[in-house]
């Protein structure tokens, strides 16, 4: 008789031969990966039977874990489930409607049935995409009233500067009069008077050629530097030159002189060499974003370009807009941007004489003065700006949905959007392969990798944003709510109609896509990168797809708890093989009953103690800032108290809480490691070892793993009580002024930084004899340079702040992967004995679609 096996992706049931007993395949039906489970066999002949189960298989490609945006002090204390690749967004970008169906990957069924005859797609040539495009759209009607409002808006933005170098010429006026008309100070004042009065003529001089020299600043300022630009040629990619140059046609629009690809999910238009090609015009360059080309069809990435090349045929709109933009960045820069200028300032007028320093503090007073006569001015330009902005948008919309379709419209919305929560997913998976000393060879790709990851949950949250946002009075772009309703007004057709990828317009995609992404790098870091950290994507989504496996038998085993801030109790735990397998046999399947019975009430109170423990931590940073006088504002913790003593008493009841509730909590902890060490024991017995392939590398894996998680057990404390410290200091550093606290403040801030240092070289210490436990390019590498890199100076607030705020981001997914990892393995120990793995509890992820 076979044995029965059911496939966990489809759910179909079938039989196969006892030969394939523990072997891997792909089911016959959907293709996905099975494991045929062990037929239902004893141990020793005295040990009773395990019903036999589904197989554990490896589970499908799940969303990124959930993050949160790092804040300057991360606590790190609640992390629950493993991070396997790195932050996801917590909230989506904006996006529209239809949901993006990924395509997936088509595996070989064991049985195939005869395929049906598929339509194969016709190369591209010049001669389809002119036959596809043989139809012009009718020329954009621009109304003489949105010529005007824009000529308008163009001579105001411009109006502007002139106001702001107007301002100069007065400040200099009024620093030339005092300079010649207030000498009589001299003559009227004697001796010691002198000298004031010598202070007071200078003073306005040198504070007002400060200003001075802060307010020309912004006008000499050089642009931010730029990324290296990569182009394509109509000898390198001749479909794309055609497809673009055709569509400039239909649209009538002037074909771009330079076409530009970049690793952003976006496309633009512009002028290719700034103001000079304003003038002279019809010089324009398109800067194309790889992952939209990857993400979107023939049909939709032509929509795209016809909405860019939309903006070039605007003519006059176009160079007016690129005015008003340029002028908006200006003032932009000349009121946020600081430099080296205002830091020399700021530490003379802080470390000078009184006498002294009052003409810097007055310099700086003027200069906060005209920043925010210029802040005034650039929301005046912004806000006479949008409205015209918007208008922009909704034409060049206009012409997207004219060539490509109402429908193909709203597809695209909603899949740029999705493109970009992906892009949030893949830079989180850039920081987790960089941890291991690797970086992706292709971030296009891994873009598109992570649009199959979006789950239901953040689905259903993109198609809230489009259903509830609205346009803002400073938005520059419509939101997609008011664009797409436009657009189905329309009820267009669409003039285009070829199908596939819109990859098929490169002549080499993928190492185009390289190419990018080696721009990127470049410009993160600098001309020192090297190709030797870039590593093949396709390895690198495997170790992504084993972390998911990983973190979903996390999520299985422990039944969604063990949470980071827990140290388990592991101090006794020694792998050997069992002195009585039926004993450790029933001891494991009561453990996992009891797991299953416990869940519920251990995570109510583990809620409980986590509210009390987050209680206590904001009281001892308010004690901490009470007790050197500094006055609680609203958002000094999360509780205000009116004094050091209450803090104290607070801190002491939710102490109090905290160790009322850890007896309870431990009995479903000590029953996970019960269950674990039982599980991972019988790797040790023969006749189970032989069921389970690489067995032997499995028991030496578990017992290096166990090795470190111990050492970190004992130092989770350590490393939250970090996490406090950190805390405190930077609210005192929040809170330091001029005011007679000062040194009190600053002291406490000493004594905490040597704290802060001491506490991180003693758990750097610590983990400095173990071995990193996981692949890195480095095979030598240590925990301890895996949690802090390098240590910093004694004293170096910043650097021991960053060094802190690393380990809390690296310290509970590092814990949490080991304990995935051996989770794993002891699942594929249980799946050997016959017991099915135990459900994962539901999660706000797993919603139905």
């Amino acid at each position: 008789m076979g044995i029965v096996v059911g496939c966990r992706h489809c759910k179909a049931s079938f039989q196969v031969k006892n030969s394939f007993a523990g072997k891997r395949g792909k089911c016959p039906k959907c293709g996905n990966v099975i494991e045929v489970p062990l037929p239902t066999a004893v141990l020793v002949d005295d040990t009773p039977s395990v019903a036999a189960s589904g197989s554990t298989v490896r589970p499908a490609v799940a969303s990124p874990v959930a993050a949160k945006p790092t804040p300057s002090v991360p606590t790190a204390r609640k992390a629950v489930a493993p991070s396997p690749t790195a932050p996801k967004p917590v909230a989506p970008a904006p996006a529209t409607s239809q949901p993006v169906v990924a395509t997936p990957v088509v595996a070989t069924p064991v049985a195939p049935k005869p395929a049906a005859s598929k339509r194969v797609a016709a190369p591209l040539t010049e001669q389809r995409i002119a036959a596809a495009l043989s139809e012009e759209l009718p020329p954009l009607e621009i109304p003489a009233s949105y010529r005007l409002g824009i000529a308008v808006v163009s001579a105001v933005m411009i109006i502007l500067p002139v106001l702001y170098i107007l301002l100069i010429g007065v400040v200099g006026w009024l620093l030339f009069y005092h300079a010649v008309n207030h000498t009589a100070i001299f003559t009227s004042v004697g001796g010691r008077a002198s000298i004031l009065a010598f202070l007071l003529y200078a003073a306005p001089l040198v504070a007002g050629v400060t200003i001075l020299a802060f307010m020309f600043k912004p006008l000499f300022a050089r642009p931010a530097s730029v990324s290296r630009i990569r182009s394509v040629t109509p000898k390198s990619d001749p479909m794309l030159f055609a497809f673009v140059n055709r569509l400039c046609d239909v649209v009538g629009a002037p074909r771009p002189k330079r076409i530009d690809v970049d690793a952003d999910v976006n496309a633009s238009a512009g002028f290719r060499r700034g103001v000079w090609s304003m003038i002279v015009g019809r010089d324009l360059v398109l800067t194309i974003g790889l992952p939209l080309v990857g993400g979107l069809s023939l049909v939709e990435f032509a929509g795209v370009l016809a909405h860019e090349f939309g903006h070039f045929s605007q003519g006059a709109g176009m160079r007016l807009s690129y005015v008003i933009r340029r002028v908006n960045m200006w003032l932009a820069r000349a009121v946020y941007e600081r430099d080296e200028w205002d830091e020399q300032l700021e530490i003379w007028a802080r470390e000078s004489d009184l006498r002294i320093g009052v003409i810097f503090h007055l310099a700086r007073l003027g200069i906060w003065l005209n920043r925010r006569v210029l802040w005034v001015f650039m929301i005046a330009g912004h806000a006479v700006s949008c409205l015209m902005s918007r208008q922009m948008e909704f034409d060049a919309d206009r012409q997207e949905t004219m060539l490509a379709g109402s429908d193909a419209f709203e597809a695209t919305t909603w899949k740029i959007h999705v493109l970009s929560v992906a892009a949030e997913s893949a830079q989180g998976q850039l920081g987790f392969f960089y941890q291991e000393g690797r970086l992706a060879d292709n971030y296009p790709g891994l873009i598109i990798a992570n649009v199959g990851d979006l789950t239901a949950k953040m689905k259903k949250e993109l198609k809230k944003y489009l259903g509830t946002t609205k346009t803002g009075w400073f938005d520059t772009h419509p939101c997609p709510r008011d664009r797409v309703a436009k657009s189905r007004e329309l009820k267009a057709p669409g003039l285009f109609r070829m199908e596939g990828p819109a990859t098929a317009l490169f002549s080499d995609f993928t190492g185009l896509s390289r190419g990018v992404t080696w721009d990127m790098y470049r410009g993160f870091f600098g001309p020192s990168f090297q190709p030797s950290a870039m590593h093949p994507l396709e390895d690198l989504l495997a170790r992504i797809d084993h972390e998911k496996e990983c973190a979903e038998a996390f999520k299985r085993f422990f039944l969604g708890g063990m949470y980071a801030i827990r140290p388990l109790p592991l101090d006794d735990v020694l792998l050997r093989e069992p002195d009585d397998l039926v004993k450790t046999a029933a001891k494991l399947r009561d453990a996992r009953k009891e797991m299953a019975a416990t869940r519920a009430d251990y995570n109510t109170r583990m809620k409980d103690y986590l509210e009390a423990d987050d209680r206590r931590e904001d009281a001892r940073v308010a004690k901490a800032l009470l007790e050197v006088g500094v006055h609680m504002s609203a958002d000094s913790t999360k509780k205000r108290y009116p004094s050091a003593w209450a803090a104290t008493q607070d801190a002491r009841e939710a102490q109090g809480i905290v160790l009322k509730l850890e007896p309870l909590l431990k009995p479903f902890e000590q029953c996970a490691v019960r269950r674990l060490t039982a599980a991972l024991s019988f790797l040790s017995v023969s006749k189970v070892a032989a069921r389970i392939e690489q067995a032997n590398e499995f028991e030496r894996e578990s017992t290096y793993l166990i090795s470190v998680l111990e050492q970190m057990n004992l130092q989770t404390s350590a490393v939250f009580e970090l996490s406090l410290k950190v805390q405190t200091l930077v609210r005192l550093f929040q809170n330091v002024s001029d005011g007679e606290t000062d040194s009190q403040i600053i002291n406490r801030a000493r004594n905490l930084l040597d704290l802060i240092y001491q506490d991180l070289a003693s758990l750097r210490g610590g983990m400095a004899n173990l071995r990193y436990p996981f692949d890195h390019v480095r095979k030598d590498i240590t925990m301890a340079e895996v949690i802090v890199e390098q240590m910093p100076v004694k004293g170096d607030a910043e650097g021991l702040h960053d060094a802190v705020v690393s380990l809390l981001e690296i310290w509970p997914p590092t814990r949490n992967r080991l304990l995935g990892r051996l989770a794993l393995i002891a699942e594929k120990v249980e799946t050997a004995l016959g017991l099915e793995p135990l459900p994962a509890p539901p999660s706000d992820d797993d919603e139905d679609e």
